[in-house]
């Protein structure tokens, strides 16, 4: 009798115990790539003037895959990992920022999907192009490779995580139920138009993050915002008071526009108005425009919508040494 107390006792103390964790085979911290996406405010050049001095770091991506991808508004940065909060904290939060696990990618894998393309055309380092209705996205594979930089020196071959990027079309059209029942050898790479001449491929150390960010071309990287120069006076210091003894501003010795030829008008054009660019292939897939949305029943209450853009973050986790058997 009181062994059968006994057990029941130790069964009841078993069944109050709480249950073990499941384990997470593809955790951050083990080996593989991890993602994070910002959203943050860009609108008056605000990435470029925040991460313009990371621009000299070297991504490893060759010289002409990092040319079509910057013509095609993406550019690529290479961030100290233990300045990364910094960098990303002299943006403009727009959202809380969505931290991914991807671990290793074997196969191309989407990442990133953009939203739905108001106007399918696109500016790309090739010129335009138009590829329908549907959207972008961003196609991923990665693997770990050895890294004989210091090898000689050290006796040690370091890994690091090869990366691959492509952009591709995803075309608005319902899947066919046979695709969807029978994958296809070539997988994510049969779903859209892949533009394989905007691949990239870098070897990322685990001290680096690579970061991918929107641009509407390279005039938006190369031409910080107009600042006052160091003579300019200060706002408000032209104007004249009552009491103030300096010599009122002359008129301008320019004739005034309007009698000027059409050909020589500033900002005009004999013409007539030159038309917009098509977005660029980065802001696609990584930028919402700003606008003034109506809001209510009524025309009189408008919501303003502010330009956002998303920052990718990707980081490598790596193993100490390079082996190629575990």
């Amino acid at each position: 009798m009181i062994a059968r107390l006994s057990s029941l006792a130790l069964l009841a103390a078993l069944l109050m115990l709480p249950a073990p964790a499941r384990a997470q085979t593809s955790a951050p911290g083990t080996l593989g790539l991890e993602m994070r996406l910002a959203p943050v405010r860009s609108a008056g050049g605000a990435i470029p003037s925040a991460l313009r001095r990371y621009e000299s770091n070297p991504t490893g991506i060759d010289e002409d895959s990092d040319r079509r991808l910057r013509a095609s508004g993406l550019r690529a940065l290479a961030v100290p990992v233990d300045l990364l909060d910094q960098a990303l904290g002299s943006l403009q939060s727009a959202g809380p920022i969505q931290r991914e696990w991807l671990g290793s990618l074997g196969a191309w894998t989407p990442i990133v999907t953009g939203p739905s393309l108001s106007d399918p055309a696109t500016r790309i380092d090739s010129g335009e192009i138009n590829l329908g209705e549907g959207r972008f996205r961003l196609l991923a594979r990665c693997w770990l490779v050895p890294d004989l930089t210091d090898a000689q020196e050290s006796g040690l071959i370091h890994a690091n995580l090869r990366i691959e990027l492509v952009p591709q079309h995803l075309p608005d059209r319902p899947r066919r139920l046979e695709r969807l029942l029978e994958p296809t050898i070539e997988g994510r790479v049969a779903e859209g138009q892949v533009l394989d001449r905007l691949r990239l491929s870098c070897d990322l150390p685990s001290h680096m993050a690579l970061l991918i960010v929107p641009t509407a071309g390279e005039e938006e990287w190369d031409s910080p915002p107009s600042q006052p120069g160091p003579d300019a006076p200060p706002p408000g210091a032209g104007a004249v008071g009552p009491d103030s003894e300096a010599e009122p501003p002359r008129p301008p010795t320019s004739p005034p526009t309007d009698t000027l030829p059409a050909s020589l008008k500033p900002g005009l054009s004999a013409v007539g108005p030159t038309e917009p660019q098509p977005r660029t292939l980065g802001e696609q897939l990584l930028r919402t425009p700003g606008a003034i949305e109506p809001q209510g029943g009524d025309d009189k209450s408008v919501r303003v919508r502010l330009e956002r853009s998303i920052v990718i973050v990707l980081m490598a986790h790596t193993p100490e040494r390079y082996r190629l058997v575990p």
